[in-house]
């Protein structure tokens, strides 16, 4: 009987090891909805640890990804009904996932434009593999994020990214202003906006850098012992540097070539500095 009861034993441990691997490697789906009564639920979402990749669906509201010293996740929204805010209505703590998918949904429900859900992921700071990013309306903010790929599609809104660390950045911001610090790794970096300004701060410089803007101001600023060449467009706007150049008929030599810039506005003025 005991040789039995140890048999039995040891088989549901196997068991419940490999479901919990297999559990390891199911992504992690979280849909934000209203119900029928246009009130929100609050849910919890326990798993054991979190993956490398993010994909954000966001419709209406600002979008937040706080990275700190923390060492669990915790995602949630602040509702705003007109200047009424409901803040941690829904919530989820995530441990464990190889890909999160977070989609703001609405059942059975007309967006008047009365209400806004601000979406909040509080990580931890480590390398994540990637983030993909899509919002109609509403504004974008990351903190000392630190991520291999980073693409972000805003509809209308603008973009800021404070103290991060990306090797690669593809943002177009249609209607809102763009702005990115970046401490260290960005190795590419391709952002587009209409009307608005661009801005890149980076303590190191990008092999391929790509801005572009319709009628808005780009402004750049990079080591002053960067190495690149810069192809440079702008109709009826200004260019001003403190870099020196070797002028060609088509582009701009700074050093070697090494880096390839371009910096592309209809009407809008350019700053290239160190």
């Amino acid at each position: 009987m005991k040789k039995l009861y140890a048999l039995i034993l040891c088989l549901s441990l196997i068991g419940c090891t490999l479901t919990g691997l297999s559990a390891c490697n199911e992504k992690i789906h979280i849909y934000v909805t209203y119900d029928d009564a246009d009130q929100y639920g609050v849910h919890d979402n326990f798993v054991e640890n979190v993956g490398s990749n993010f994909y954000i669906n966001w419709l209406y509201g600002d979008v937040y990804i706080l990275c700190s010293n923390r060492e669990n996740y915790l995602i949630y929204e602040n509702v705003v009904r007109g200047k009424t805010t409901e803040e941690n209505t829904m919530h989820y703590y995530i441990k464990d996932s190889n890909d999160v998918y977070i989609q703001y949904t609405a059942n059975d429900y007309t967006y008047t434009g009365e209400v806004y859900k601000d979406l909040y992921l509080e990580i931890p700071i480590r390398y994540y593999s990637s983030f993909h990013i899509k919002s109609v309306e509403g504004n974008f903010f990351a903190e000392n994020l630190m991520a291999i790929d980073f693409e972000l599609t805003l509809e209308e809104g603008d973009c800021e990214l404070e103290w991060t660390q990306i090797d690669h950045i593809d943002i177009s911001c249609l209607k809102g202003i763009c702005y990115m610090d970046v401490n260290a790794k960005l190795s590419s970096c391709t952002a587009a906006t209409t009307s608005r300004n661009l801005t890149l701060m980076s303590e190191t410089t990008p092999e391929q850098l790509n801005l572009s803007t319709t009628s808005g101001k780009i402004e750049v600023k990079l080591p002053r012992e960067s190495d690149f060449r810069l192809i440079l467009k702008t109709t009826s706007g200004n260019f001003d540097t403190n870099f020196e150049f070797n002028q060609f008929k088509d582009y701009y030599l700074h050093g070697n070539g090494k880096a390839k810039l371009n910096l592309t506005t209809n009407s809008g003025d350019i700053s290239l500095k160190y």
